[in-house]
């Protein structure tokens, strides 16, 4: 179904469909059949189509892409760019503050994760 909505317009809700195929290739490891090299290149795109300012982009690709790839620095990265946004009231504004919370509660388990 997320390829059909990249088909017919994949900038739709800021380039969902994009985070959800990057949250599935990303869910399994290599061993188990997980394409990360393909979950990395829907990731980017969502970042590119939402202009890094629907910070559930960084959020699942750090907790999908990074994670899966023991890439310690960039989880970091991603979450630290989220958590230092300020607010802004608009139509992403209740789902920017959903990823900034999981940011935060992502990078305060960053030792145990990695």
């Amino acid at each position: 179904m997320m390829l059909r909505v990249i088909e017919l317009d994949e900038s739709t809700y800021f380039g969902s469909a994009h985070l959800v195929l990057g949250s599935i290739y990303c869910s399994l490891s290599p061993m188990l059949g997980g394409k990360p090299e393909v979950g990395l290149r829907h990731f980017e795109r969502a970042l590119t189509l939402s202009r890094r300012q629907f910070w559930s982009a960084q959020v699942a690709y750090a907790d999908g892409y990074a994670r899966q790839t023991f890439n310690r620095e960039l989880f970091e990265t991603l979450l630290r760019e989220v958590v230092s946004q300020p607010l802004v009231d608009n139509e992403m504004a209740t789902a920017n503050r959903l990823a900034q919370k999981k940011a935060m509660e992502l990078l305060e388990q960053v030792d145990d994760i990695f």
